[in-house]
């Protein structure tokens, strides 16, 4: 079940205005998150693995929350969304949380963390990406954050370290919802669109991360500042068509961005992938797949063929008079399906 905020959202007049202005400012932020000058040429993945340095390992991590031994009267209730609030910095900072119908007190669960694009919301996020349907089929809980004013505050280019404003409210936010249900630490994961795919990859990047796995659309950054991170599962779509995020990089509205493909080899070679890309080709969607790389880090990176700057799969997106303005939506895959498969054979090191 979904807020009844979503509701709104299924108003043609509100979308069209939310989607008429949003692609532009999401644009700007993050184009700013994959400015062409952070991303480095990338040389041969398979060359780089075999002289790079061994990677750390992520921290090891509970399988259990606080949650599982929680008695809390008020406790989240399976099969409803739950709109939870965090302090931070003084400020008051909401967030979305939904368990799955087969949830059971005590039993940890699985979590995917959904980051919204800029202009965008929560509520609209699950929307437009459907993850619910899937955590119920799978049996795994939601979180969606909530940016401020729709928006994710991101490292500038010339950072020399990975952290953001939006650490706290993160960090705040995961303890209150581990704390509240009975979630598995260490099977936690990452996903976003657009900005949120950005906010995605900066966890990805992190030395002390708290995802096993990630995954995100429209918008791919790799920095100097992910060097000192462990290597990263990583599942990626972009479509070939995108106006907003060009897919071949160059100009997005004013912003140089990095060609998708080279920012896709800068995480190969970090992974450190000695085997691929094995290509599959169906449809209008053609998948790179890469293998053999440190502590089994695989690499998929889905390219759409005439695709916007749309969620594969998503009936939201692939509406008319909503890719009139974002473009294509393919309907040949489902992102948010192939990142549980993907998302499912990861977990973090445990205690």
């Amino acid at each position: 079940m979904l807020p009844h905020s979503v509701g709104t959202m299924c108003d043609r007049g509100a979308m069209v205005a939310l989607l008429r202005w949003a692609p532009l400012a999401l644009a700007l932020a993050a184009a700013t998150a994959c400015g062409q000058d952070s991303v480095q040429p990338a040389s041969s993945p398979q060359q780089e693995s075999s002289t790079a340095p061994a990677l750390p390992s992520p921290a090891a991590v509970s399988t259990t929350s606080p949650g599982c031994s929680s008695t809390d009267p008020q406790a989240p209730i399976a099969g409803v969304m739950t709109t939870r609030t965090v302090v931070v910095d003084g400020l008051e900072r909401p967030y979305l949380l939904r368990l799955p119908p087969t949830y059971q007190p005590g039993k940890p669960i699985p979590t995917v963390v959904t980051f919204h694009g800029m202009g965008s919301t929560a509520d609209q996020q699950l929307l437009v990406t459907a993850v619910g349907t899937s955590a119920d089929k799978n049996g795994y809980a939601v979180i969606a954050p909530q940016g401020n004013s729709g928006t994710w505050a991101l490292p500038p280019d010339n950072q020399t370290t990975v952290t953001t404003p939006e650490d706290g409210y993160v960090d705040a936010m995961l303890a209150d919802a581990e704390g509240a249900a009975c979630l598995d630490p260490s099977r936690m994961y990452a996903a976003g669109m657009s900005m949120g795919s950005a906010m995605t990859f900066v966890q990805a990047c992190k030395p002390d991360r708290r995802f096993a796995a990630f995954g995100g659309v429209a918008v791919a950054i790799y920095r100097p500042i992910c060097d000192q991170a462990p290597p990263a599962p990583l599942i990626y779509f972009h479509g070939r068509g995108d106006q907003t995020v060009p897919f071949n990089g160059g100009d997005a509205r004013g912003y140089q961005v990095a060609p998708v493909p080279q920012t896709m080899d800068e995480w190969v070679a970090h992974n450190h992938c000695a085997a691929g890309p094995v290509v599959t080709v169906t449809e209008d969607v053609t998948k790179r797949v890469w293998t053999d790389c440190a502590q089994n880090a695989e690499v998929d990176f889905y390219e759409i063929d005439g695709g916007g700057h749309t969620w594969p799969g998503s009936a939201i997106t692939a509406l008319p008079y909503i890719e009139q303005y974002l473009g294509r939506t393919t309907m040949t895959i489902s992102a948010t399906d192939l990142m549980w498969d993907f998302f499912s054979r990861y977990q973090l090191p445990t205690k």
